[in-house]
């Protein structure tokens, strides 16, 4: 699971205030919700600047001789994304990239539906899974249950992790936004489900070198005064800018659901997560269909021409 660590502390103040939730747009429901819409959505794709263009182009001059990704194609955004990591530092950012790279070929991040398996096993529960819903500014959820833990295995959780993000990322929809909207509920958070310091470490450590610009929002849902020593043990490995991000709420404080509801369309959301929808959003067999699953609807895809960009990152 990975982002909330096992660590033994003393009862701590509450956690940090949450920042105030923008006015919703117009509501959005379903995976094509902002279709249509004549504004750019937060983290959609848009013309680069000159100045954006010109380092682009020298960042990508840079990179010529490195191999390449099958599913992580050195266009325009996938550049734009490690240059604003990096402050627009083309150095900076080619190194970041460099990194990238040969972690997706060392660890197998292309081919990790391969890997299935394992992803299933580790899966099952529900604990860690791409939601069937969008947030109200179209941009892909992502669900992870630490009281589902159901194998503390390292490596299985951490392969179920990048199949994850790999799916979400699949499953954005073309030109739409590019960020991610992330749930942490934390029911049922204990000693006994939360994962180790490493795991917590390995998966901040993955989020934030190789999959940058990718979160827009997390809202941590119901957490305990357990997870507040765990938390300030990780602040140190998170990066500022992703801790603007975060946001505290409680499901039973009416303010919070209130500003739940100007993030996500509560009809569509379950119960556990403040919402109103009294069926699961996860079911196994039908989360792990080969129709529902865009990376294993990729692995069936013929080959592209040599020559040809992969799909959208």
């Amino acid at each position: 699971m990975g982002l909330l660590a096992r660590r033994a502390a003393p009862p701590t103040p509450a956690p940090p205030k949450l920042a105030s939730a923008a006015t919703p747009p117009p509501a959005a429901t379903g995976r094509a919700a902002v279709a249509g819409t004549s504004l750019a959505p937060e983290g959609a794709s848009i013309a680069p600047s000159r100045d954006e263009a010109s380092k682009i182009s020298s960042l990508r001059a840079l990179l010529s001789s490195e191999p390449p990704c099958a599913h992580m194609p050195l266009d325009d955004a996938c550049l734009m994304r490690y240059l604003r990591a990096r402050s627009m530092d083309v150095d900076k950012a080619a190194a970041m990239l460099r990194a990238t790279i040969a972690w997706r070929h060392s660890f197998g991040a292309d081919s990790i539906v391969d890997r299935l398996e394992l992803v299933r096993t580790e899966g099952r529960t529900g604990k860690c899974f791409v939601a069937p819903f969008v947030d109200r500014e179209g941009r892909t959820v992502l669900i992870l249950r630490p009281r589902m833990e159901n194998t503390r295995s390292y490596e299985g959780n951490i392969v179920n992790l990048v199949y994850t993000l790999e799916r979400a990322v699949a499953s954005m929809r073309a030109g739409g936004p590019t960020k991610l909207f992330l749930f942490l509920d934390f029911k049922g958070y204990s000693m006994f489900n939360a994962p180790p310091m490493k795991t917590s470490q390995e998966t901040l450590h993955i989020l934030q070198n190789h999959y940058p610009e990718r979160l827009g929002k997390a809202v941590l849902l119901d957490a305990p005064w357990l997870f507040s020593g765990a938390f300030r043990a990780l602040q140190p490995f998170i990066d500022p800018v992703t801790r603007e991000k975060i946001s505290f709420l409680s499901t039973t404080h009416a303010q919070h659901v209130e500003q739940l509801g100007a993030m996500v369309d509560r009809a569509v959301v379950e119960t556990d997560l403040g919402g109103l929808l009294t069926k699961p959003h996860f079911d196994e067999a039908a989360y792990f269909a080969p129709a529902r699953d865009p990376l294993q609807a990729r692995a069936r895809a013929p080959a592209p021409a040599s020559g040809a960009q992969p799909g959208r990152r």
